[in-house]
Order: C-alpha cells, then structure tokens, then sequence
C-alpha cells in the first residue's frame, strides 16, 4: 500500500497540506527490524529529510532494542496526556509513538519508527500519509535470534504470535532478512530514498 504524500490527517478529522511521511516498519519478532533500522540511519544521518524516531517502551533498555523506556505507570501518564501518536500493547507490554512524529511530519520529515503488525490499523487512522515496511525471515532464523537474546521464557509465544493485520498485503515493501543484514538494510534505504522522491 502507498498513500500519496502531501497530507495531514488532524485530531478534528480534517486534511492539512503537508510534505512528510510516517514510514511503519514491522514485522515479527526476530525479523531484525532494529538491525535494519538502525543499519538504515548510520548511512542516511546525513540526509535531514529523515528522523528516526525512537518508540516508547515499559521495559529497561536492552541490547537487542533500540528504544526510549517508562514504567507502567510513567507510559499511562504520558498516553493520558496526549504524550503518543500511536499506542499499543503487545508481549504484555505497552509500546508508544511520541507525539513528536506528528510534529516532524507536519514540518516535512519522513519519520521512520519501528513499529507492530497489530498497530497497522490504528497507525492508518492516525497518520494520512503513511508507509507500512514488512520486514520478515525464515522461522528458523527468528528463533536463532530470539534464542540469541537470551528471552527464551517468552520465545514460543513470540514465534507462534499472529498479528490481526495482514502486513504483507498492505505492506508497501517486503524486506526478507535471513542472511548478513547489509543487503536487507540497503533494500530499506533504497525505499526510504524512494519515498522522498515521490
């Protein structure tokens, strides 16, 4: 799916011209979605077109995930407050989108965030202009990784998790990431730079 760039849904429902984009990035867990994102920004931190934007998440920050951390009771006063663009709970945690996207995008940046197939919904509510990027791999190669983390409590609910969207028929973009994650990180960058010149 690829919605036209140029507009801005407001919290009254009405469209504000605009030049940005909210770029999703999904997909399961042990897909790589940090490895790539990451990937992606060390080699665009020149171009100011693109903000990366950390998500909020109610858990300590972690070696396998890049993200900005509340507790519980932190995360509930920031969403009361009108602190997110986008929440959702997933692994019996809560996730958040800063608000700070939609000012970003209003100012005209593409606005990359790590993201969750059960988000797609609200997330294409929320923001106008969007772009869904699913990024997957092989089952074995996610359990490698999962495993790798060092979280096997919660790995078979991980592996065995379906999301309520079908992110590869609404995904702008398939990324397979099994292998060395240059190639998958170039496919990344390669879209992001697509998106800018649309």
């Amino acid at each position: 799916m690829s919605l036209e760039l140029g507009c801005s849904r407001e919290p009254d429902g009405q469209l504000q011209v605009q030049a940005g984009c909210f770029v999703f990035v999904v997909g399961p867990s042990g897909a790589g979605k940090d490895t790539l994102i990451n990937g992606a920004q060390r080699i665009m931190a020149d171009d100011d077109r693109y903000h990366f934007l950390q998500r909020t998440v109610t858990r300590p920050r972690g070696e396998w995930e890049d993200h900005q951390s509340l507790p519980e009771d932190g995360f509930a006063e920031a969403e009361a407050s009108g602190g997110f663009a986008l929440t959702w709970a997933a692994h019996g945690l809560r996730y958040g989108v800063p608000i700070t996207a939609k000012h970003l995008i209003r100012s005209g940046k593409i606005v990359v965030c790590n993201g969750s197939r059960a988000a797609i919904g609200d997330a294409l509510a929320q923001f106008a202009c969007i772009e869904i990027v699913m990024i997957t791999a092989a089952p074995d190669v996610r359990l490698r990784r999962l495993l790798a983390r060092g979280r096997e409590s919660d790995v078979k609910h991980r592996m065995d998790r379906h999301a309520d969207w079908d992110a590869h028929s609404i995904a702008s973009v398939i990324i397979q990431n099994d292998g060395e994650p240059d190639t998958a990180t170039f496919a990344l960058v390669d879209f992001l730079r697509a998106v800018a010149t649309r």
